[in-house]
């Protein structure tokens, strides 16, 4: 299974074209998928707590918990492994859920956004990129011009973690903000990156 973290609130949700594009994919590809609104977007209560994203973490934790218990209670096979696959600000938190939480197997982060740490984590960053140095299976995909994950800031987040790590970088992005994968031949390089990724791994 992949739960599926949306980028930076309140703009952000799980409607993002990173984030339908890859639960359609892993879904054909047979894929139990979740996707969700953090706090205070669309239906979901309460506001993002930038103050601490740790709670954010938690609800990633809980959601994968929530649809164990989901599945036990419609007496489907138990879930062989869980995985985390977030965008931008998703990443940053999904990222350090797979790290500190043992329900997770690896994650995907799709415009890890490295050159912004500071401000989506309330100057914790450190902290949250400590956390998503896991042993565990990841792989970044990021764009080779990002003005919130500049290249050379993703390629150290990238060799600062511990194998296995795999990276995929996309030439060109969106052309307004070089951050979000929003072309067809984009969201391709985000269809592929990630289906390799869970075959070898999930």
């Amino acid at each position: 299974a992949v739960l599926l973290c949306p980028p930076l609130p309140p703009n952000g949700n799980c409607y993002a074209p990173e984030v339908g594009c890859l639960q359609a994919a892993l879904a054909l590809d047979g894929y139990c998928t979740v996707r969700f609104n953090f706090r205070g977007v669309g239906k979901s209560t309460g506001s993002t707590y930038f103050r601490s994203p740790q709670r954010e973490c938690d609800d990633v934790r809980d959601i994968c918990r929530w649809l164990h218990a989901y599945r036990a209670h419609l007496k489907e096979e138990p879930l062989q492994s869980v995985w985390v696959a977030g965008v931008s600000y998703g990443s940053c938190i999904g990222s350090a859920a797979a790290g500190l939480y043992d329900e997770f197997s690896g994650y995907v982060a799709v415009s890890y956004p490295a050159s912004y740490l500071w401000y989506c984590c309330n100057l914790q960053g450190d902290h949250f990129l400590q956390y998503a140095r896991t042993p565990k299976p990841k792989l970044f995909l990021s764009g080779d011009v990002d003005v919130f994950a500049g290249k050379k800031a993703t390629d150290e987040v990238v060799k600062s973690m511990p194998a296995p790590v795999y990276h995929v970088s996309c030439p060109t992005l969106d052309s307004t903000l070089g951050h979000y994968f929003r072309r067809q031949e984009d969201l391709e390089v985000l269809r592929r990156g990630g289906g390799a990724l869970f075959s070898e791994n999930a």
